[in-house]
């Protein structure tokens, strides 16, 4: 008898799909907090960091309250703005290279807009992996969490990719059903990420699987 074996990726999409689920109304109570958050600036990070922390515990299976929450934004206060200063930065000279070259109007212009995207694409793949990187730290080190991210990717650059894919997917859909992004589909996002972290884990034979 022939066994298909579902991918890999399809696997975790799945599994935070259900938990998500499984989930809904808590994580809807805390993306309807965090989405006034976002609105006051200052809150922004603590509050994706939160959102992060409350996948991180729904991946162990433990169903994240509003006071846990309010408490990772507290204890993620500081360290978000770390995080947040230096994707800041990296994003302004990003766009401000961007611009300067498309205004060159030449071929070596071309060329150059072509190497800032590539540099905020691999970016944008380390960062995906290492905010569930930083939250699962023991270490809550942001450059270590940065470091696990860029070994992921070269470890596993096909995959990445198609992850990348499914993530866009996933953020395109949220925006475009608006509803969506006040339904809990950030928490959706950090789940998947949290879980894809924790599927690398797996391979790569430093986490025991779990489920």
């Amino acid at each position: 008898m022939i066994r298909l074996r579902v991918p890999s990726i399809m696997r975790v999409l799945w599994a935070a799909l259900r938990e998500w689920w499984d989930a809904w109304l808590p994580l809807l109570l805390i993306n309807l907090i965090a989405a006034p958050c976002v609105l006051l600036i200052i809150l922004a990070p603590p509050a994706l960091f939160g959102i992060y922390a409350s996948a991180n515990s729904l991946a162990y299976g433990r169903t994240p309250s509003i006071a846990d929450f309010i408490a990772a934004m507290r204890r993620y206060f500081a360290k978000s703005w770390q995080w947040a200063i230096p994707n800041g930065v990296i994003g302004f000279l990003a766009w401000s290279s961007f611009r300067f070259y498309y205004q060159l109007n030449t071929q070596i212009g071309g060329v150059l807009e072509l190497l800032v995207l590539f540099v905020v694409l691999i970016w944008s793949m380390i960062q995906f992996y290492a905010l569930p990187y930083l939250i699962e730290q023991d270490n809550k080190n942001l450059v270590q969490s940065w470091r696990n991210g860029l070994y992921t990717l070269l470890a596993s650059p096909f995959y990445t990719l198609i992850v990348m894919l499914i993530s866009a997917l996933i953020l395109s859909t949220t925006i475009v059903l608006l509803p969506l992004l006040f339904l809990g589909g950030p928490c959706f996002f950090a789940l998947f990420a949290t879980r894809i972290v924790f599927e690398r884990l797996e391979t790569f034979g430093i986490r025991v699987h779990s489920d």
